[in-house]
């Protein structure tokens, strides 16, 4: 993730940070993942004895989640929910999520979008510990519009 991102509030990117931040793009990447994912379990990510595969489920009709499982010896371990959205009229609530290559580090970025505005909420960053369970590292949770129109952001 981008650290020169800064999300604000309000809903207005100056160019150079929106061509950095591209947050319409998260939605389209992650509309696909959703649409390719079977009801059958199919393992995605192999590291040493545990193997990582991705589940779906549907709550309603326009929300539903996607959880990382993993695996060791035929048996599910651990799982996260790394994927949400719930679509309303009015504004949808994602949480999408990030995976590094070493399947090390697991981060989930969890904002609010409206026809006029996107914001962030809260990032949480997990680590995959050698026993293959999520272990929260960190977890910053944004506040919009303070008394003053500040956006801030703070560990919690």
């Amino acid at each position: 993730m981008n650290k020169e991102c800064d999300f604000p509030g309000d809903g207005t990117y100056e160019y150079d940070s929106y061509n950095k931040c591209p947050l319409t793009e998260l939605g389209i990447y992650f509309a696909s993942v959703i649409n390719k994912l079977d009801t059958e379990k199919e393992y995605s990510f192999k590291k040493n004895k545990d193997k990582f595969y991705f589940t779906r489920n549907q709550i309603k009709e326009f929300e539903y989640e996607i959880y990382l499982n993993i695996e060791k010896n035929n048996k599910l371990i651990d799982r996260l929910p790394i994927y949400k959205e719930n679509i309303l009229e009015s504004a949808a609530f994602a949480q999408y999520y990030y995976i590094d290559n070493e399947l090390k580090n697991v981060w989930l970025l969890n904002m609010v979008e409206s026809d006029i505005s996107q914001r962030v909420e809260k990032w949480r960053h997990y680590k995959i510990d050698n026993t293959g369970h999520f272990k929260l590292l960190e977890s910053i949770s944004c506040e919009h519009r303070n008394r003053k129109g500040i956006v801030k952001c703070h560990n919690g």
